[in-house]
């Protein structure tokens, strides 16, 4: 199975088992350095995933499970049966695993809840633009200084809970309605087209029609 393919039967399942406030496909964190294939948000906390197909390698998954320890509450690595022991042995202790076998997953290894997130990673699973808003960072401050030092302005001025709590607030809202659009659409499966709903690239042109 490849990526997609993968991700419809997460989505299936997480749907099924509990009442996401929203989905997402391919959101961007760690100033776009990063990439989670799937995030998902449930009473304020925040659940990535991060898919490994048999098509795909591990050579960078060291780096990038280090860097979804820093932004979300649990995060979990899927892989094919091919990938399982290297997995256990080069993705943080803290990181769950699942593993997909001829379409089913199971669950290896659940994820440890991350206590203490880094603050100004998790200003950047939003944009600039929405940070200004969350935060009502004034005119002036937006035309003096740069995303980065903002950020940074923020995490000094602000505790982890309030961070998160606006950053989950607004992954909410911009993201809310078009898991709301996938539930309304799809029929009893998930399918790999119906993944277009909660596309950060797809989701608005196709609300949009």
């Amino acid at each position: 199975m490849n990526a997609d393919q993968i991700i419809a039967i997460l989505v299936d399942e997480i749907i099924k088992s509990v009442s996401p406030d929203f989905l997402i496909k391919e959101l961007n964190f760690m100033n776009g350095r990063r990439r989670a294939d799937l995030t998902f948000g449930s009473n304020g906390e925040l659940y990535s995933f991060e898919i490994k197909s048999r098509f795909d390698n591990l050579s960078k998954l060291a780096e990038q499970t280090s860097d979804y320890i820093r932004c979300f509450d649990y995060s979990y690595i899927v892989v094919n049966k091919s990938h399982l022991s290297s997995a256990r042995k080069i993705a943080n202790k803290k990181l769950g695993i699942i593993l997909e076998q001829n379409g089913a997953l199971k669950i290896m290894r659940r994820a440890t809840k991350i206590k203490r997130l880094d603050k100004y990673s998790v200003l950047t699973l939003i944009s600039g633009k929405d940070i200004s808003q969350s935060f009502k960072v004034s005119s002036s401050n937006v035309k003096a200084f740069d995303t980065h030092t903002i950020k940074k302005m923020i995490s000094k001025e602000h505790t982890l809970a309030e961070i998160k709590y606006r950053i989950y607030s607004k992954l909410k809202e911009n993201h809310s309605s078009n898991l709301q659009f996938l539930l309304d659409e799809t029929g009893d499966i998930v399918h790999v087209d119906d993944l277009l709903y909660i596309s950060r690239k797809n989701a608005t042109k196709i609300l949009n029609r």
